[in-house]
């Protein structure tokens, strides 16, 4: 991932997202009723074009799994490293703007509870 992403990058990677990628709220841990004690955002992008995932990946940031050949998957778990990305890319995405508002919202709003954010 770099320090500094230009426009264009923001862009292209904005533009993978809205077509290939996915933002979901995934739960993690639950309890003994089955209710999930937290949930986490999770970005993820598939594609059989390898060297496309790894050009995304030093944009945005994330790891590059195998998924069911041939196919690829770019995901990224760690959430400081979803806010970094979404909000990179938030001004040039499309389809997945609104999915990509909530989830930076949830996320801010966590942080905040944990007084990570002032």
């Amino acid at each position: 991932m770099q320090n500094y992403i230009t426009e264009t990058q923001k862009a292209y990677a904005a533009g993978i997202m809205d077509g290939e990628g996915s933002i979901v709220f995934s739960p993690r841990q639950r309890d003994s009723t089955g209710k999930p004690k937290y949930t986490v955002v999770v970005i993820s992008i598939t594609n059989k074009d390898y060297p496309l995932l790894e050009h995304v990946q030093n944009i945005i940031g994330g790891k590059i799994y195998r998924h069911e050949a041939p196919y690829w998957r770019l995901v990224i778990h760690k959430q400081s490293d979803v806010i970094y990305c979404l909000e990179n890319i938030m001004e040039y995405l499309s389809l997945k703007k609104e999915s990509a508002q909530l989830a930076l919202a949830d996320l801010k709003s966590r942080q905040q509870l944990k007084g990570v954010i002032p």
